[in-house]
């Protein structure tokens, strides 16, 4: 007759393991990789020691199509993995695919899925050569037509545009682009407005698909300054994929397009044909001058990396020679070139120059070969503060005294800056309680309106290195997300 009391309990040893899977962007083009990453738990056990507490996690990975269940080949080595990349390419454009990882530990497993989108990529319209300046033919310039390298500076050559839906050695990511090429020009720099090259004024020039051919002997003898663009616009993916004769293929045009602008100066004078050609990594976009509208492409650099621009000179037979090559810059951080804030500074080139006056640098130092002479420019990293738009020039002067030269825009950007990060809670439970991130006040220093991207992730503690993150939330325009997290001290 003694008292009881009476307790219950649940049983937790045998429960399948908890898995869950933190997918960096929901929405892809096929230019780029997927990652997602597996946060799992282990199935709950009462001793420390057991089978469940030690035994290894093992992981297999599939990327399936949704509709069809077509299969996406892996390798080996992706498939068992806690976190899978699916290298780019793998995937075809206007497809939805499930990421699925199946986790299992000893007899006891579990399935997460991710749904990814993939969506046909805007393409990239590039314009090689730079604003540049050009003679208009007379007797004056006997080998204008003699010199490979001066019939090339005649071409407004568009052929490093690609459809990023194809690998770059791909041949259909140039096979799969339409380009729609317009000029307009001003008969001087102070004139308002365009007027469209027709006529007389338009028959120059022949266009061959990327590549724009100016005839000097037909340019209008008035001195003038051109504008050449192209709009370039991506073929149907499915078929330039599958058709051996994609030239055929029709039009997105209900499709993003491309744009890509650069002007060119016609002159009565003697000049040298000069080019110039951007090598670091960049992206471009494309803006509009205030006194005529006309459009101009702008490089976007990273101002974390290096500034690396190649400047050419055509030596044609006949031609006086050379004097000088020069690099000059335009903008807001042309400086003095004494302090190491300058950009021309010593310390902040990785090419050797000498300094004439601020902003002006030359190149005692060039390589010229039968048909060209070749200079570059190369300014270390996070030497640019980012503001504005900088005219970057490679300017060449004969011994007669005239000069060309060739010039690109760039924009220099920087990583977001003065924002705060919170979290909270600030402890919980693995997999059950959500945390709320917060990203406030980051701000685009160039361009304070822009839309920034947030991408939450999580490192283990004392790590860090990206190897051991794992992402949260995809990036978005969303600077406040609810996240679970794995165990452990984060």
């Amino acid at each position: 007759g003694g008292d009881s009391v009476e307790q219950s309990f649940t049983k937790l040893n045998g429960t399948a393991p908890g898995l869950a899977l933190n997918l960096q962007k929901e929405t892809v083009g096929a230019f780029e990789q997927v990652k997602v990453q597996s946060i799992a738990v282990r199935p709950a056990s009462c001793s420390q020691t057991s089978a469940l507490a030690t035994a290894p996690l093992a992981f297999l990975w599939s990327v399936t199509e949704v509709g069809s269940g077509a299969v996406v080949p892996l390798s080996e080595v992706l498939k068992t993995t806690g976190s899978l990349t699916v290298p780019a390419y793998s995937l075809t454009p206007g497809k939805v695919y499930a990421l699925a990882c199946r986790l299992t530990i000893l007899t006891l497993s579990t399935t997460a899925v991710r749904i990814v989108t993939v969506s046909s990529a805007v393409p990239q319209a590039v314009i090689l050569g730079g604003d540049r300046t050009v003679p208009i033919a007379n007797a004056s310039l006997p080998g204008l037509s003699k010199s490979t390298c001066a019939t090339g500076a005649m071409v407004i050559d568009a052929s490093e545009s690609r459809n990023r839906d194809f690998p770059k050695t791909d041949s259909r990511a140039v096979s799969g682009l339409h380009y729609a090429w317009s000029c307009s020009y001003r008969a001087s720099a102070v004139q308002e407005g365009l007027s469209p090259c027709t006529g007389d004024s338009g028959g120059f020039y022949t266009v061959d698909g990327s590549r724009v051919t100016i005839d000097a002997t037909r340019l209008p003898k008035e001195e003038r300054i051109y504008m050449f663009a192209v709009v370039v616009s991506a073929k149907r993916y499915d078929c330039v994929a599958t058709d051996s004769k994609p030239a055929a293929c029709p039009v997105m045009f209900d499709a993003a397009t491309a744009t890509a602008a650069v002007q060119i100066t016609a002159t009565r004078d003697s000049v040298p044909l000069v080019s110039a050609k951007m090598y670091s990594r960049t992206t471009t976009e494309v803006s509009f001058s205030e006194d005529s509208n006309a459009p101009q492409t702008v490089y976007v650099a990273q101002a974390s990396n290096s500034l690396v621009i190649v400047g050419e000179v055509c030596r044609t037979p006949g031609a006086p020679p050379f004097q000088s090559f020069r690099w000059q810059m335009g903008g807001s951080q042309v400086g003095t070139c004494l302090k190491k804030t300058d950009w021309c500074h010593a310390d902040n080139l990785q090419t050797k120059l000498a300094i004439i006056s601020p902003g002006l640098l030359e190149d005692r130092g060039v390589v010229c070969s039968a048909e060209k002479c070749t200079s570059s420019l190369s300014v270390k990293p996070n030497v640019f503060s980012g503001a504005g738009v900088f005219d970057i020039g490679f300017v060449v002067t004969t011994s007669f005294g005239a000069s060309a030269s060739a010039s690109l825009r760039v924009r220099f950007n920087r990583a977001p800056r003065y924002g705060s990060f919170g979290v909270t809670p600030l402890t919980g439970v693995a997999l059950l309680t959500p945390f709320t991130l917060t990203a406030d006040a980051w701000q685009d220093q160039e361009l304070p309106d822009l839309k920034l991207m947030y991408e939450f992730a999580v490192r283990a503690a004392g790590c860090a290195s990206q190897a051991c993150q794992t992402t949260l939330a995809a990036r978005s325009l969303t600077p406040v997300v609810a996240v679970l997290l794995p165990p452990g001290n984060q």
